[in-house]
């Protein structure tokens, strides 16, 4: 009887060991790597259109520690007056974020301010969306590097406050205007000069 007693400890204590020893395998595993940004990714400078409303000069840069994510600043050459409120409004350059998610697209969100004629902060534009290169649109077209493909929200804020200079930026205030809009924007070639 004594002996049957043994052998089930020995037997529990086998079965605790190796299920002591799997689960610290399976949890010293890796997680999978990110994918690779695709043509070298969005860093650089890009003009870009949306038609009828905006046009810009945007400046992508890449973190120094993950070139699959940086940062974005939008500089308009022109902003369609009826979508930030009417003539003599003007946005700030846009400030933000970009990414490159899991489906090899690269996601994004900016924001600016909607200033008055007389300098009075009266709304902010938060705009996100996924930019991509020509293959995610048409994996039968050769990749062109220096065009991106935008899908994006242009979502608005204007506050109960008219003369508000600090907008609170929770997307809870923010009413989408336009819910599906597509923009492209091309990289702005380097020319050397003898």
């Amino acid at each position: 009887m004594k002996q049957k007693s043994n052998l089930t400890i020995l037997l529990s204590a086998i079965i605790m060991m190796f299920s002591l020893i799997c689960g610290t395998a399976l949890a010293k595993q890796a997680p999978p790597p990110p994918p690779e940004p695709v043509c070298g990714g969005l860093t650089g400078t890009w003009h870009g259109i949306e038609p009828g409303d905006m046009a810009w000069l945007a400046i992508h840069t890449s973190d120094s520690l993950d070139p699959a994510k940086g940062e974005m600043l939008m500089n308009w050459i022109w902003v369609n007056p009826s979508l930030i409120g009417g003539d003599g409004n003007s946005l700030t350059p846009g400030h933000g974020v970009w990414q490159l998610n899991s489906a090899g697209m690269y996601d994004f969100t900016w924001y600016a301010f909607v200033i008055d004629p007389y300098g009075i902060t009266v709304g902010a534009v938060r705009v996100s969306g996924v930019a991509f290169f020509n293959e995610e649109l048409d994996p039968t077209m050769p990749i062109v590097c220096d065009i991106v493909h935008i899908d994006y929200n242009f979502a608005l804020l204007i506050p109960a406050d008219p003369d508000t200079r600090y907008l609170d930026l929770d997307p809870a205030n923010f009413i989408t205007v336009i819910p599906n809009g597509a923009a492209g924007q091309k990289r702005v070639p380097m020319v050397v000069t003898p």
